[in-house]
């Protein structure tokens, strides 16, 4: 059911010529009272925009005119359209209130309050149903929602749930950036600290790739004392991400004295100690380059071969706590696999002389590593296509030609 304009406004009409009755009167708000009622809304706008040229600094003209977008607003079957409108409508009721600052402003604030909540649920309420209707990633009713939601925030820029509800839509329409930029807005205007947001702010930025408003997150819980495994996971894995593997470390090791049989967390404790082997002999490669016999770069080379040493360890610790895991021992293989590849770049930076000899000793040593793992892997699993690929790469890496035509044979 349609309700008339004049059903909608009537009240607040009769309350605001009472209010303002004592005022000299500004004489277009008198036409604009009558257009509103006629249903004779552009003419009201018309009015209303008149009244406020007339006085610049009337209260009223300005709260007619919120009015006057709002029921423009409510007429409006195009969702999207009353974006516009609902911006007008606020800055209008804004200018109103400002400018009765000092008076009168209890009956004032009461009529636009109401005006603003009715709205603001309207919106935020069918936002919240077609969501709810979202069954599928980028469904129309996630498209739909988030259009009332938008008008929800516009409506009320501080509607925290408002925020929330459209980042869900935006995971509904598998966009994680924007998702994350709604859960922020909503994050800063949180008035108290609320774990559950925070939390899912911190997940949400780790989705997204924003690793350092993520480690932000999660630090805030630290400082509130929130202390659980489930943190901790989430902490290390975006230092993960962020490339902060020696702080990834450090929270293991906690998380391993907890857990001390738990191979997933000795598996990620090893992957992180490769970062770190990877970042030392990048850094290594630097000292080389502008001085090569230095002892501070046989230093930096050994240093980041204990790492990758440190690595390998864990990975065998991992499988030891899960001899028959393929995830385990394919994550091994990938590690051998991964670090011939490193090193290999590396070396054609290097001249001849014993690092380049150290390096040829490594690469070959890890390749024949990842191979045999590999082999054994190929033996025992049922999809064994992405593991002779592999295969497929070392073989030829180690001119081992006609392995590598058979490999390619099982994966093609």
């Amino acid at each position: 059911m349609v309700i008339p304009h004049s059903t909608r406004i009537a009240g607040l009409v009769l309350a605001f010529g009472f209010l303002f009755g004592c005022s000299a009167p500004n004489p277009y708000i008198e036409n604009t009272r009558e257009h509103i009622n006629d249903g004779d809304l552009r003419t009201a706008l018309q009015a209303a925009e008149t009244a406020i040229e007339n006085d610049p600094e009337d209260a009223e003209a300005h709260y007619y005119l919120g009015v006057v977008y709002h029921e423009m607003a409510m007429d409006e079957n195009a969702i999207s359209q009353r974006e516009e409108y609902y911006r007008n409508m606020r800055a209008s009721f804004d200018s109103a209130l400002s400018l009765l600052e000092d008076q009168r402003r209890r009956s004032l604030t009461s009529d636009i309050e109401y005006l603003i909540k009715s709205s603001w649920s309207n919106e935020h309420n069918l936002g919240y149903t077609k969501l709810k209707e979202a069954e599928n990633i980028g469904s129309d009713e996630a498209d739909l929602a988030l259009a009332y939601l938008h008008n929800a925030i516009i409506i009320e820029p501080d509607s925290i749930s408002s925020y929330e509800l459209a980042s869900d839509a935006y995971l509904k329409l598998d966009d994680a950036g924007q998702a994350f930029e709604m859960l922020d807005r909503a994050v800063d205007r949180m008035p108290d600290f609320h774990q559950p947001l925070i939390e899912r702010h911190a997940y949400l930025a780790v989705h997204a790739g924003r690793y350092e408003q993520a480690l932000t997150s999660y630090h805030k819980l630290q400082d509130r004392g929130y202390e659980d495994l489930n943190l901790s996971h989430g902490l290390v894995n975006t230092l993960k991400q962020a490339g902060e593997h020696y702080k990834a470390v450090e929270i293991l090791e906690d998380i391993i004295r907890q857990n001390p049989d738990n191979p997933d967390y000795t598996l990620t404790y090893a992957k992180q100690f490769y970062g770190i082997s990877v970042q030392r002999f990048e850094q290594w490669i630097e000292l080389y380059r502008s001085n090569p016999l230095d002892d501070e770069t046989r230093s930096a080379f050994n240093n980041a071969l204990s790492y990758a040493e440190q690595a390998e360890n864990k990975f065998l610790e991992a499988e030891e706590l899960a001899p028959s895991s393929e995830d385990i021992i394919s994550a091994r293989a990938i590690f051998y696999q991964n670090l011939t590849a490193k090193l290999s770049d590396i070396r054609t930076g290097v001249g001849s002389d014993e690092y380049l000899e150290e390096l040829n000793h490594l690469v070959d040593q890890y390749a024949h590593s990842a191979i045999e793992l590999f082999e054994e892997i190929v033996e025992q699993t049922d999809d064994p296509a992405y593991y002779w690929e592999s295969l497929f790469q070392l073989y030829s890496f180690t001119d081992q030609t006609e392995k590598a035509d058979h490999a390619r044979e099982q994966f093609e």
